[in-house]
């Protein structure tokens, strides 16, 4: 015993190395992620010892969320020139962090790079989901611009899954901490995942939401979709992602009766498993809503990637959707 009271410091100092080593390959994989959970976790605890108990509209903050507003404001550039349009792109990425190798998550950033904003819904809860947001965040910031991204805590109710949003850092700042909507956990499976987002004095909330498949109906929780416009009734609200229902279900209703309306009509986003003379697209699932009292649609559409690849098999490795995407601008005395 007193043995090991008086080189215990020298057993732990030797224990942590022989854990850093047997774990180096995993530990220089992943440090990016890893130091910014670090930071997040070190930022919810006070200097007495105490988390942080602080909320964003009575909301838990994610944990692996980096808060922008506390870290060094030299260490992320924020955009001080105001758009006067701006182009969000959303995808349903299929797995991602389980099923997309570093070729794949390449071609992906090459697709999206030209787009201000990214939201990503079906990011995978493991550890290799963030993992794969990291490589895109790299692979973007390699091809164009300045880029950060935050990723969700993963979603409370069944089929939970994680959020992202990439973004220009150097065109766009983020506007305080993103979170999951609490008042939402009851009535729909994956919690929608907010951010506010500014560029010069102008500021956007986008809810980033993937609907339950069909099989569950999902109109049962797109008819809360609504519920987004009365809790953030003072902001520029978007809502975008993978609905599993077409914009023309009845469900919408009173979502567009608030002025809400899709940038997308009649137009189809999922893939077929196997094309019928040449149509391998399936149905009208994915969207973006916008309040069009405050935002004007520019242009709108899909990303097409199928004829990339030699057959649908093939792309479907990549997403069993298109990316939409739209350019909006702001109508006049509008922030």
């Amino acid at each position: 015993m007193e043995f090991l009271k008086k080189y215990r410091s020298m057993l732990v100092l030797a224990v942590a190395a022989i854990v850093v080593v047997t774990n180096w390959s995993y530990i220089s994989e992943n440090w990016e992620f890893l130091l910014k959970e670090w930071e997040q976790q070190s930022q919810n605890v006070d200097s007495n010892g105490e988390k942080d108990t602080n909320s964003n509209n009575d909301v838990e903050i994610p944990s692996i969320i980096p808060d922008s507003e506390t870290t060094d404001p030299t260490s992320k550039p924020t955009s001080s020139k105001e758009l006067e349009s701006f182009k969000v792109v959303s995808w349903n990425l299929y797995n991602i962090g389980i099923s997309k190798d570093d070729e794949e998550v390449k071609f992906i950033a090459n697709m999206l790079k030209r787009y201000h904003i990214i939201a990503i819904q079906e990011i995978s809860t493991k550890l290799s989901g963030p993992r794969a947001v990291v490589k895109l965040k790299d692979e973007l910031g390699r091809t164009t611009g300045k880029w950060d991204y935050i990723i969700s805590d993963p979603t409370v109710g069944p089929g939970s899954e994680r959020y992202a949003y990439l973004w220009r850092t150097d065109l766009l700042s983020l506007s305080g901490r993103p979170w999951l909507v609490k008042p939402l956990e009851d009535k729909v499976d994956r919690e929608p995942f907010m951010a506010r987002f500014k560029t010069g004095d102008k500021t956007m909330l986008l809810a980033n939401f993937h609907a339950v498949p069909t099989s569950k109906k999902p109109q049962n929780e797109i008819q809360h979709l609504v519920d987004l416009h009365r809790l953030y009734r003072n902001d520029n609200l978007l809502i975008m992602g993978d609905f599993n229902l077409s914009q023309k279900h009845e469900a919408y209703n009173t979502l567009k009766q608030r002025g809400y309306d899709p940038i997308l009509v009649n137009q189809k986003t999922s893939l077929r498993r196997t094309s019928i003379n040449g149509d391998y697209l399936a149905q009208e699932y994915d969207n973006l809503f916008y309040n069009n009292s405050v935002f004007v649609l520019k242009r709108s559409g899909i990303l097409d990637f199928v004829p990339k690849f030699e057959s649908l098999k093939a792309a479907r490795e990549i997403s069993d959707h298109l990316p939409i995407w739209c350019e909006l601008a702001w109508k006049d005395n509008n922030h």
